[in-house]
C-alpha cells in the first residue's frame, strides 16, 4: 500500500479502527510474505474537539511472514494486525500533536481530552502485547 490516507477518530468509548477491527468476520486462511506500508497519512481527531483533525505521517508499516504455514492467517487476523501497528503508530505520534499545539484553538480541555485518549490507546496497546 502506498500512501493511504486513513481517519482516525478515537474518545472514551474507543476509537474507529478498534471499531473496524471487531467487525472483521472470519474467512479462509491467507499467507502474506510481506506487507508494506509508505507513506500513510491519518487524520487524527478526537471527540470533544469540534471535528477538528490535525494530519500526521506515519512511518513505514513493514509486516512479513504472516500465515505460515498450514495454519494461515484469517482476514480478521491480519487486519487485527495491520490496524495495531497503525493504532500504535498514531499512539507514539499523537504526543507531537499536543507538544506542538496541534489543537491550538480549542483549549486546555480539548488537550487534556488529547492526552488522556492518547494515554488510554498506549495503555491499551500495551497490555495487548503483555
Amino acid at each position: 500500500m502506498e500512501s493511504p490516507n486513513i481517519y482516525y477518530e478515537s474518545g472514551l468509548g474507543g476509537d474507529n479502527l478498534r471499531a473496524i477491527m471487531n467487525n472483521v468476520s472470519a474467512s479462509k486462511k491467507l499467507q502474506v510474505d510481506d506487507l508494506v506500508i509508505t507513506g500513510a497519512k491519518v487524520s487524527v481527531s478526537v471527540k470533544g474537539t469540534g471535528g477538528l483533525a490535525v494530519p500526521i505521517t506515519l512511518p513505514d508499516i513493514h509486516l512479513t511472514n504472516l500465515g505460515q504455514g498450514p495454519e494461515g492467517i484469517t482476514a480478521s487476523e491480519l487486519t487485527e494486525k495491520v490496524l495495531s501497528e497503525i493504532t500504535n503508530a498514531v499512539a507514539r505520534h499523537a504526543g507531537n500533536i499536543i507538544t506542538k499545539g496541534g489543537f491550538p484553538h480549542q483549549g486546555k480541555a480539548a488537550i487534556d481530552t488529547v492526552e488522556k485518549v492518547t494515554k488510554r490507546v498506549t495503555d491499551l496497546f500495551k497490555k495487548n502485547k503483555e
